[in-house]
Order: structure tokens, then sequence, then C-alpha cells
């Protein structure tokens, strides 16, 4: 019997590291482009070794943590909620504008946890919503109405 490890978060990490492997992967497909003019590749291959280096972490905290004992249970709100802001997101992202489609996608995130307070989601909803209009629309220019109509 093992002493050391943490089941669910070994395999967390394992799974981040996995699809960070996969993206990297990926992006080597594309021109990387330059330290100052990134190509299509340039900024997935980061993002995939973000997402790998964290996965790793996550693979040497579980082991570092004493052994619990199985997986855990999973939270079914969660598996369901978490994918259906997502697809929220991408469905009403046009019609409703930027903003909007950013607060419900967190309300729909926030959903899934029971514990969170509702000025933890005002908060969040306040800071993701400036944060995502003024990275992609005003920072990135892209083609995105803040607002409905």
């Amino acid at each position: 019997m093992r002493d050391r490890g943490d089941t669910k978060t070994i395999v967390t990490g394992a799974i981040f590291l996995a699809f960070g492997l996969v993206g990297a992967l990926m992006a080597l497909r594309y021109d990387l482009g330059t330290p100052t003019r990134v190509g299509p590749g340039g900024f997935p291959l980061l993002l995939s070794a973000i997402l790998g280096a964290l996965g790793i972490a996550n693979i040497v905290f579980g082991i570092s943590k004493p052994y619990r004992g199985g997986i855990g249970s999973w939270r079914a709100r969660g598996i369901y909620l978490i994918p259906l802001s997502v697809i929220f997101f991408g469905v009403t992202v046009e019609r409703i504008g930027l903003v909007f489609a950013i607060v419900g996608t967190v309300i729909i995130a926030c959903l899934a946890n029971p514990s969170t307070r509702m000025i933890e989601i005002a908060i969040m909803c306040a800071a993701l919503a400036a944060f995502g209009a003024g990275l992609f629309v005003h920072g990135l220019h892209l083609p995105f109405s803040l607002w409905p109509g």
C-alpha cells in the first residue's frame, strides 16, 4: 500500500500534461514566427507549454501529498455546468454582446460551486467583463460587439 500521493491531483496533472503535449505537437505544424512577430503557431505553443508545466507541477504536488485513497468523488454539478458555460458563451457572444456573454458564462460556471458567494460572483463578472472588453475589443481590435445590437 502506498503512503504518498494524492491520486486525484496526479490524474489531473497527467490530463493537463497530455493536453499540453498534444497542443504543442499541433502548434509545431504552423510557423512559429519570431519573438517580435509571432506566427500562427507561436501563441498556441506558448499556451501549451504553460499547460504542460502546470500539469508537471500538479503531478509533483500530488506525489508530495499524503495518500488519501482512490480518486474520490466527482461532483456532477461541475461536470455539467462548466462545459455548459462554455457552450453558452459560444452561442450567445454574437447575439447579446461580449460583456453579457462573459457575465452569463461566469454566473453559470460559478453555479458549479455551491459555496461561492454572490459578492464573489459579482466581482468576478465585473473583472472578467472589463478584462475581456479591454483585451479583445480595445487591445486586439477583434470584431466583437460589446453590447447587444
